[in-house]
């Protein structure tokens, strides 16, 4: 069984109870005497008054830390999302660049290719030009050397 202590002082409970009963009641005797009820309204113990000033006081700083800490949290809050924001917004602009540099690798290595092409045809027709006319060449060495 639960044992529950009271915020009362023993004395201030010895004297609550004292000026609610009349002297006969509690010590078992017969008399019907009604005394009157001089103080119904019990005291505040100076020490109670002081520790629920104490426990108010305590409360206060918790509930105002309590803010504080809500404050912080919807600051880093606002943070992280700017955060977020940022990493988004930087993922974007990487791909847009890597997306570009494809692009440009992709152009340059076209343009190697028809350079090569180019090269290639210039020589087919540079050495078909040679062989046509290379025996007309000679035909007219031979002639000159004559």
């Amino acid at each position: 069984m639960a044992v529950f202590s009271s915020p009362l002082s023993q004395e201030n409970r010895v004297q609550i109870v004292r000026s609610s009963f009349s002297s006969g009641t509690l010590s078992g005797g017969r008399s019907l005497a009604i005394s009157p009820v001089v103080n119904t309204v019990p005291q505040q113990d100076p020490e109670t008054l002081r520790l629920l000033e104490s426990n108010q006081s305590a409360l206060a700083s918790i509930s105002s830390g309590i803010i504080g800490v809500q404050r912080s949290i919807e600051g880093l809050s606002q943070s992280l999302s700017y955060i977020s924001n940022s990493i988004y917004s930087s993922m974007g602009l990487d791909q847009t660049r890597e997306s570009q540099k494809a692009q440009q690798d992709r152009i340059l290595a076209e343009d190697a290719l028809r350079d090569e092409t180019e090269a290639l045809i210039e020589r087919k027709a540079e050495s078909s030009i040679n062989a046509s006319v290379q025996p007309v060449a000679q035909k007219q060495q031979e002639l000159l050397i004559l």
